[in-house]
């Protein structure tokens, strides 16, 4: 005897469910296993505090190969961007203040990620810090040379003491007006000359 099609269908429903719940919760636990992977991912892109990093190599504008040394006499500030960043071009106001502020304490030391128009835009926007680009590609690595706008502080013993990610506005500035005893500007409109909505390349 041949079973009930009602029989069929519900025995093919409760299958059906069955399977469907299984690959919810398999699909439930991918997410949350990308999720933490994710996060440890953008924890690794950046430096550690306390993490100690070597001189940094590289080209000075106008002046050829360069390295910056950790010489135990001032901390020192790295500031990454890119021509290209329109962060970065909104953000120039306020590096170029703390710039200004830091010496003799501190100096301050420009990356640029690009060496494509450097020269240029740095005269267009008044850039008088020091600026180095082709910076190599392991110490790349080790300075977790990525995202744009980043401000690190650096020991004068080689030592990371802080970093900031983004352009300077809300809690950050306020932080960074705090830390360095400075009133910053603000940021300049999303109008400002020299931005191009684009992503930056690596060197």
């Amino acid at each position: 005897m041949w079973p009930d099609n009602k029989l069929i269908d519900k025995l093919a429903f409760s299958l059906i469910l069955v399977v469907s719940l299984g690959l919810n919760v398999g699909l439930t636990f991918q997410t949350l296993r990308l999720t933490e992977l994710v996060r440890q991912l953008k924890a690794d892109q950046r430096l550690s505090i306390g993490q100690h990093v070597p001189p940094l190599r590289g080209t000075l504008l106008g002046q050829g190969s360069t390295t910056v040394s950790f010489d135990g006499s001032a901390e020192t500030i790295f500031y990454l961007f890119s021509p290209k960043c329109i962060w970065c071009t909104r953000n120039l106001a306020n590096i170029q203040v703390l710039a200004r502020n830091v010496q003799p304490s501190r100096r301050l030391i420009g990356i640029s990620l690009l060496s494509e128009g450097l020269p240029e835009y740095m005269k267009r926007n008044g850039i008088t810090f020091p600026v180095i680009y082709e910076v190599p590609s392991d110490l790349q690595m080790v300075y977790h040379l990525g995202a744009t706008p980043q401000t690190i502080l650096v020991s004068p013993e080689g030592a990371v003491l802080r970093v900031w990610g983004g352009a300077y506005q809300g809690d950050l500035a306020r932080e960074i007006e705090s830390f360095f005893h400075v009133r910053l500007p603000g940021l300049s409109p999303l109008s400002a000359p020299g931005a191009i909505l684009t992503t930056p390349k690596s060197m």
